[in-house]
């Protein structure tokens, strides 16, 4: 008697949905692939007493579902089991807009010089503690796009590009805008609440070190079913702060510890968009 099979995912083609058989080989299970009874699609099917152990290693694997079938794919000579990555995906070119408009303001402020203008800061945007309190609160986002000097500028979006295209690519680039933003105000609030100061107040590393902490955040999701623990991922996330942004005098702490615990939340609560063309991994199951 033929055991009862469940549909564990669906593929564009049938190199695709070889990928999956191959991980689930890979594993123990026995996979197989059908033509499905509606649309060119493909389906992958497992016994339904291996479907849950089966859902669990694909989205180990796929959290987004198998990738779509391109033309490029279609000759492509690389691993055929290894979607390819692409480090600017579909938030690219939000990321290009956010390190734009921080390069525009900063020769907008300094127009070439790498000299330090407190008028022209204050100007534009920078937090002074008695202008937020007279009711200024604009400060608190504007400031995010200001930076005092070359240095400070080089550093911040250094490590910006290292961290915002693959958060862009997960969740989109609208939301990268929002997190980037609304973590950058967080982070400023913190800092002039806890950590009030005389001096001027401004840079992206709050809104940096809250992208940071919403893809520790993501990462801690139940519905990723990582095969890391959750103190894995915080100690990964503590550590790549660190290394990024880090400690030290004339750093603003408070901001970049206010920015990355707003972004760990933001990170809980946003759910990734799935790549276009493809649903979750069990759809038609």
């Amino acid at each position: 008697m033929r055991k009862r099979r469940a549909v564990l995912c669906q593929a564009e083609s049938e190199q695709l949905a070889n990928r999956a058989v191959v991980l689930m080989a890979s594993q123990g299970i026995d996979a197989t692939v059908d033509a499905a009874d509606v649309g060119l699609r493909f389906n992958v099917t497992v016994a339904e007493a291996d479907i849950d152990r089966a859902r669990r290693i694909f989205m180990e694997e796929y959290p987004h579902g198998l990738p779509r079938e391109t033309a490029e794919e279609d000759h492509a000579s690389a691993d055929p089991i290894t979607p390819p990555i692409t480090w600017f995906g579909r938030g690219g070119p939000m990321v290009v807009a956010i390190l734009v408009a921080c390069g525009t303001m900063f020769w907008l402020v300094h127009g070439g010089s790498d000299l330090v203008n407190r008028a022209r800061m204050i100007e534009m945007g920078a937090i002074s503690y008695a202008l937020v309190e007279q009711g200024e609160y604009w400060r608190l986002a504007a400031a995010i796009f200001l930076h005092f000097d070359f240095t400070h500028l080089l550093a911040n979006m250094g490590t910006f590009i290292i961290v915002a295209p693959p958060f862009a690519h997960l969740v989109g680039p609208w939301r990268l805008l929002s997190v980037f933003l609304a973590t950058g105000v967080a982070g400023n609030m913190a800092s002039h609440e806890l950590a009030a100061s005389a001096a001027l107040k401004a840079g992206a590393s709050g809104g940096i070190a809250g992208i940071i902490g919403a893809l520790g955040g993501h990462a801690l999701r139940r519905d990723r079913r990582s095969a890391f623990k959750s103190w894995h991922i915080v100690g990964a996330l503590a550590a790549f702060y660190a290394f990024l942004i880090g400690f030290g005098p004339g750093r603003d702490n408070v901001a970049h510890i206010g920015g990355m615990l707003a972004g760990v939340a933001c990170g809980l609560l946003i759910e990734p968009r799935d790549p276009p063309g493809v649903g979750r991994p069990w759809q038609g199951a």
